[in-house]
């Protein structure tokens, strides 16, 4: 996971993409996304007014109401800790496994596609699946 200083200064239009990794049960997140989180948090109120949107993910791997479950319990989890920190303007959605960012045929690419994608815009929503 990352969340580079000098990306969340160049958002614009398209936002900046900041990816969470998360473990495939989906019930908690990491002590280094917390960390990530908290400092995208600071960062996100230090830039003032901007419009925070919050994908969930999953890999391909069981049923897809499964996956459809697991990819919003992960992107409501990132949701609701960006709020405990002060965040606001959240939008949070999730797609299941219908955009993979890697190959589903391996664990290294399950892994990378069981994820949250945040995206953070200083000129309204974005959301690259819609």
């Amino acid at each position: 996971c990352h969340a580079p200083k000098e990306m969340l200064k160049s958002c614009g239009t398209k936002g900046v993409k900041v990816f969470v990794l998360s473990d495939m049960d989906a019930n908690s997140l990491s002590l280094d996304n917390l960390r990530t989180l908290d400092q995208l948090s600071m960062e996100i109120k230090a830039m003032g007014p901007c419009q925070v949107s919050v994908i969930g993910h999953a890999d391909n791997i069981g049923a897809s109401d499964v996956n459809e479950a697991v990819s919003a319990q992960r992107a409501r989890m990132v949701t609701d800790h960006l709020k405990k920190r002060g965040v606001s303007n959240i939008t949070t959605s999730w797609e299941s496994y219908n955009h993979p960012v890697a190959g589903n045929d391996t664990a290294a690419g399950r892994a990378k596609n069981r994820r949250v994608e945040i995206y953070v815009s200083t000129v309204g929503k974005y959301n690259p699946y819609k």
